[in-house]
């Protein structure tokens, strides 16, 4: 779940929140943790896709 500012990503499961732009914990069980990046697509109909990460 997003805010309602759009700056924090919620998991309402685990009472976690994220920033949006770094995925810093700043809320719940998230504090002081951080999310991984995962790179994203968005096609031409609107849906979000799981890219696959380049390989080292």
């Amino acid at each position: 779940m997003l805010s309602a500012d759009g700056t924090v990503l919620r998991c309402t499961n685990q009472s976690a929140g994220f920033r949006v732009q770094d995925g810093f914990g700043v809320e719940g069980l998230g504090l002081n943790c951080t999310l991984d990046a995962i790179p994203i697509a968005v096609d031409d109909e609107g849906r979000i896709r799981v890219r696959a990460a380049s390989p080292k």
